[in-house]
């Protein structure tokens, strides 16, 4: 088995204590303070399919919005999915019409 993964996308959140990674075939979430992981989705045995383009966290909540590199049912490059990392389920997808490039998130909306 390949143990080699490529970063895709590497963000902090707005707090600056928890650091989201985006990996081809997973995504991370680990806390700056003592750098221990606090959620995963995706493993050396268990690989998503389509990898991330983009992860971000939310503040320091249980949610995060993944992007997926390539279209799929789980993620998709034209679609914001709304993840909670305490269950590892789909909260809700927004849907746009073209390619998603950036998120940025703020307690406003």
């Amino acid at each position: 088995m390949d143990t080699k993964t490529k970063l895709t996308y590497c963000s902090f959140n707005q707090e600056l204590t928890c650091i989201a990674i985006g990996l081809e075939n997973k995504f991370l979430v680990y806390d700056c303070g003592d750098f221990h992981l606090l959620y995963s989705y995706g493993s050396y045995y268990f690989n998503l399919d389509v990898g991330v383009s983009i992860v971000e966290m939310v503040y320091s909540s249980n949610l995060i919005v993944v992007v997926g590199l390539i279209e799929d049912e789980l993620f998709s490059p034209k679609k914001a999915t709304i993840w909670a990392t305490n269950t590892s389920t789909c909260l809700c997808k927004l849907p746009f019409i073209s390619k998603i490039e950036a998120i940025k998130l703020n307690r406003s909306r």
